[in-house]
């Protein structure tokens, strides 16, 4: 293949091979040390709930954020190459923790399948062990950190689909909601937080509760070579699987999003294959339920489509297809989400 990437990760070297070289090194987002061109906050979430990020979950983390931040330092070609440079190689080196874990072809064989339907890229991965984290500091951890038993956690863009979602589970449901949220960048985030504040606010009045999560999951902006971001639901999907442990709600995530995207129904005849997102793709959920449940722990995920929820999304009594008062606005700007 001619479009070829190597990926040394978090000091390791690049792997052998041909193509060109990106090195990626992760720190925390809210860490002044100096180095790092890819920034992960899993940290500020740690301190928020005063519990601790199983170290299981956070090799699955560092994977997933490199994943995120390769997919966008690797360039597709240019427009005149009329999609011939579309598909790339992928070699990743990468430190982990539990190299036996990560090592297994039950974690691997899933993991490169998956990536490589989402975005249809050749992935390759070679993973060395890491050195040992330094003590966790003089916070004090809570086995539960917060006063109510988590029912559900969702994955929130901040988009239609996912507020509706959001809406049904912690308003109609009556449900404590976790809601995991990426934040790439600050634009939206003002919106995002009146939206959750609403949502919130409605949910309390019926005994609901809303719990909103965000993590900063960033990158250099010298790094940006491609945004098509097709492998970013791997990074979501570690998200949340990630705070679900945190928050004591392990096995379960729940999805909404669009039922035609979801599909990877054809919106056009020149948007084929992953040109179109398969973020929901139930061959997506599939896979990440197979590669989590080996680097994690037994996970599953379910999804609803867009019709539903969004008809109910205020929580109220009108009929199905009124238009509701929520206003949403995806994180990428423009669509559902």
């Amino acid at each position: 293949m001619a479009n070829a990437w190597r990926f040394g990760c978090g000091g390791a070297g690049a792997p052998p091979g041909r193509g060109r070289v990106v090195d990626l090194q992760v720190r925390p987002h809210d860490s002044f040390r100096p180095g790092g061109n890819v920034r992960l906050g899993i940290e500020a979430v740690r301190r928020d709930l005063l519990t601790e990020c199983p170290p299981e979950m956070l090799d699955l983390l560092e994977v997933a954020t490199y994943v995120y931040a390769a997919d966008q330092a690797a360039a597709r070609g240019r427009p005149e190459d009329l999609g011939s440079a579309w598909r790339r190689e992928m070699r990743f080196r990468i430190p982990v923790r539990d190299l036996g874990r990560w090592s297994a072809p039950e974690l691997v064989g899933p993991l490169t399948e998956t990536l490589g339907f989402l975005s249809e890229d050749d992935y390759h991965f070679e993973f060395v062990r890491r050195r040992p984290d330094p003590p966790p500091g003089y916070f004090t951890f809570r086995a539960s950190p917060l006063g109510r038993p988590v029912d559900e956690v969702l994955l929130f863009s901040g988009g239609m689909d996912s507020l509706a979602g959001a809406a049904e589970e912690a308003v109609s449901g009556r449900r404590h909601v976790v809601l995991v949220q990426q934040r790439s960048n600050p634009k939206l985030q003002p919106r995002h937080d009146r939206l959750v504040a609403d949502l919130a606010a409605r949910a309390a009045r019926v005994g609901g509760l809303v719990t909103h999560v965000p993590v900063v999951v960033n990158k250099d902006e010298a790094l940006t070579a491609d945004t098509a971001q097709r492998a970013r639901s791997f990074l979501f999907a570690a998200l949340s699987c990630a705070v679900g442990a945190m928050v004591g709600r392990e096995g379960r995530v729940r999805f909404y999003e669009n039922g035609v995207v979801g599909l990877n129904l054809p919106l056009c005849p020149a948007v084929v294959g992953a040109r179109a997102t398969r973020t929901t793709h139930p061959r997506t959920f599939a896979g990440f339920t197979r590669a989590l449940t080996a680097a994690a722990g037994r996970w599953w995920w379910t999804a609803r489509t867009s019709g539903t929820p969004a008809r109910t999304s205020s929580g109220d009594s009108r009929p199905p297809g009124a238009v509701t008062s929520w206003r949403s606005r995806s994180a990428a700007g423009g669509h559902g989400g």
